[in-house]
């Protein structure tokens, strides 16, 4: 596993960063009462479901969970349902709630780094 690139070694970082620097992008864009330009709305949606398979697929494998065939489209379809009930059966209704109130957090503290990024600059 050390011959793996630091996205392989570390994907729930890498969702959470990803989420850090989309909300922050999203809080400037409502900052400036602007719409999102859709390169960014095509990057956050197809962004998004890839960090989040990629972290799926990585602690699905480290856990001994098995997924279907394209979780990509899985995801697209159920993924607001997926991943609380993957955070609930593999690390229970605690660690599940801690998560997901971790998520809420990030993204929230981005969306008022980017409005006061936005107003004070």
């Amino acid at each position: 596993m050390s011959n793996l690139p630091l996205v392989g070694r570390f994907p729930a970082l890498l969702f959470w960063a990803f989420l850090l620097v989309v909300s922050v992008a999203a809080g400037a864009y409502s900052a400036r009462h602007i719409e999102p330009s859709g390169v960014f709305i095509l990057i956050r949606i197809v962004g998004l479901l890839w960090v989040t398979a990629n972290w799926l697929e990585t602690d699905s494998r480290a856990r001994g969970v098995h997924w279907v065939w394209d979780l990509g489209f899985f995801l697209a379809l159920a993924g607001p349902f997926i991943l609380p009930y993957h955070l609930w059966k593999t690390r229970g209704a605690k660690r599940m709630l801690l998560l997901m109130l971790g998520f809420l957090a990030i993204y929230i503290a981005g969306v008022l780094i980017g409005v006061v990024a936005v107003t004070v600059l």
